[in-house]
């Protein structure tokens, strides 16, 4: 690959010298919100090149020397750019290592680092303790640890991480130890699977750990622990349906954290563990099969890692497409399925806008993660990745190569083929051709007719169309009338969770009186439901005026406190006029309980800047 060809969010030259292992000895310090201590890099470069360039954001480099001797070793930090600046070591001398060397890098952390997330106590479930929570991705690696900040590196790691005793860690890597010294404990974790820098996770809080099953656990707040073990119980269900289609898992253990209610939702991509938000807890599988996405993304992202952002689709849309074939191998209908796929229309008709053809790949114009140095990477990649588009391709070209069960062959292929790697589009495209070579000229038609518009038809769901028709009954039934239609109470308890909030929706469409939202929370207890369900549910009351849900509104905003449903309820709340002076005064008593991102934004809302 030439250099001229990586991304432009990196400073390095990987092809001169490469860091194929990274070890981490970190002491995680909440007073002063850093993380300090080494990092060690295996290096791997070519004959005569004396230096390596790594990426650097914001960390206090203290030494370079090397590891072999303890010896200093020259560095330089350049200039910045925008997400950073290069950081130039001069290597020893290569005495018969076959091309290896170590360096060992003494640093710590900015308190203002982009990549991690310190929450305050309040910020919490339980109240008690900090809590810590890494994301890296995309670009924000190099402000955690000195690395080659480029999907294109992948490298194993392992990592010795010193905390207070009463704090868990969690990483993206089995654990292979712990012990305690002094007052403090010692995780140490390795990872064996090579991985891009940006999965590279740390997590550090109060955690209660439960078994799953013997290759998952979850880890929760003493607060949130026992309903995460009945929501997530049946993890390994999704996690045998995944490698139905993708092959063995890899990573070994696969747990589940899930982050304090003042966090919104993380979609990290990185092995050996998901971070959920408390958003699906008390959820039925309907909703809790959103986990099978984040499982996809071990195989469509970790194993199999794009080269360059430009081909950030491989990762979002293989992970959409192996999300919607789990859901449909378990025990869901193909009607959900459609309707997930139905739901991104109006993503996609705004994505083929962005497409721009290049050497007869499919490419979205490269993401600008120079806007999200400090705001959220995945509304970028949201923006500019053609994830629904490159999906749907995925499903038109089962027409052309035979029919599902063939499409299931090539994803195993695909993930064979390109384990452990960083490829680009026409990597994908070539494998293609070479697996199917007797589709060569049906091929050849779908990449120039079909590949790049193609055609998508949205129709509703029978699982949509029930609930449309329930929410139509409701809003035309006349609430003088002394007996509830049957009907109401019938159909909303065979409803699943998914359900009940598509009925919620449709709802809001209509006018409903305080006497229907008063029979409907009695018949319904929407308002001790899943917080999921809640949330639509209060929604719907604030739109309707129901003055009773005033103080259950403001609430969960503040106990729930993830942007979601902390600015949403809060903006609906202030343009309920007669309600805008309660709803600031609450606000502010309480403003410490959200996150520093999520206070601007409802400080915007309220006029409080």
């Amino acid at each position: 690959m030439n250099h001229i060809d990586q991304d432009r969010y990196t400073k390095s030259i990987s092809e001169e010298a490469r860091v194929v292992h990274t070890h981490l000895k970190l002491k995680v310090d909440f007073d002063r919100k850093v993380l300090k201590g080494k990092a060690t890099l295996t290096i791997e470069r070519q004959p005569f090149i004396d230096k390596i360039i790594l990426d650097n954001y914001d960390l206090k480099i203290m030494e370079v020397t090397n590891h072999a001797t303890g010896v200093p070793l020259r560095y330089d930090t350049g200039l910045n750019y925008f997400c950073g600046r290069p950081f130039t070591i001069s290597l020893p001398r290569d005495q018969e290592n076959n091309g290896k060397c170590m360096i060992q890098i003494k640093y710590e952390t900015s308190p203002s680092s982009p990549a991690l997330n310190w929450l305050t106590p309040e910020q919490t479930a339980d109240g008690t303790q900090p809590f810590l929570m890494s994301n890296s991705q995309y670009i924000h690696a190099k402000a955690m640890f000195p690395c080659q900040d480029t999907p294109s590196v992948k490298f194993t790691y392992t990592a010795e991480i010193s905390v207070r005793k009463n704090f868990t860690v969690i990483m993206s890597a089995v654990l292979s130890s712990t012990h305690e010294a002094q007052h403090k404990r010692v995780y140490k974790f390795t990872q064996t699977i090579p991985i891009p820098s940006y999965a590279v996770v740390i997590a550090v809080g109060s955690l209660e750990k439960a078994n799953l099953s013997p290759r998952s656990s979850v880890f929760a707040e003493s607060k949130l622990s026992a309903v995460s073990i009945k929501t997530f119980k049946k993890i390994e269900c999704i996690l045998q349906a995944a490698e139905d289609l993708c092959g063995t898992y890899f990573g070994g253990t696969y747990d589940i954290c899930i982050l304090p209610p003042s966090i919104g939702h993380f979609e990290i991509e990185c092995p050996c563990v998901a971070f959920i938000s408390p958003i699906l807890l008390g959820a039925d599988m309907t909703l809790v099969s959103s986990l099978a996405r984040n499982i996809a993304h071990n195989w469509a992202g970790i194993l199999v890692t794009c080269a360059h952002y430009n081909d950030l689709w491989l990762h979002k849309s293989f992970s959409i497409l192996i999300y919607r074939r789990i859901l449909q191998r378990m025990m869901f209908s193909k009607e959900i399925k459609e309707f997930f796929r139905n739901n991104m229309y109006p993503e996609y008709e705004r994505q083929i806008e962005t497409v721009e053809i290049k050497n007869g790949s499919l490419q979205s114009k490269p993401p600008k993660f120079e806007k999200s140095m400090f705001s959220s990477p995945q509304w970028i990649v949201s923006i500019y990745t053609l994830y629904e588009m490159g999906c749907i391709v995925m499903e038109q070209l089962e027409k052309y190569i035979g029919g599902p069960m063939m499409l299931d062959r090539f994803l195993k292929s695909y993930f064979d083929k390109f384990a452990f790697k960083s490829i680009k589009t026409d990597d994908w495209k070539e494998h293609l051709y070479s697996f199917f070579p007797e589709k060569v000229k049906e091929l050849e038609i779908f990449f120039t007719t079909k590949f790049y518009k193609p055609l998508v038809i949205s129709v509703l769901t029978p699982i949509e169309i029930v609930c449309i028709e329930l929410a139509d009954e409701w809003e035309n039934w006349n609430d003088i009338d002394i007996d509830i239609p049957r009907k109401f109470i019938l159909d909303v308890k065979k409803f699943s969770d998914l359900q009940k909030i598509i009925f919620l929706n449709c709802l809001h469409k209509s006018k409903l009186t305080a006497a229907k939202l008063d029979i409907m929370q009695n018949l319904y207890d929407f308002h001790v439901r899943n917080y999921e369900i809640r949330f639509h549910w209060i929604r719907l009351c604030i739109k309707n005026r129901w003055k009773p849900i005033v103080n259950t509104a403001l609430n969960f905003a503040i106990r729930f406190g993830m942007p979601k449903y902390a600015c949403s309820i809060f903006e609906d709340m202030y343009e309920w006029k007669e309600m805008g002076l309660i709803t600031t005064k609450a606000y502010k008593r309480n403003e410490k309980k959200f996150f520093h991102e999520t206070q601007k934004r409802i400080r915007s809302i309220l006029h409080l800047n």
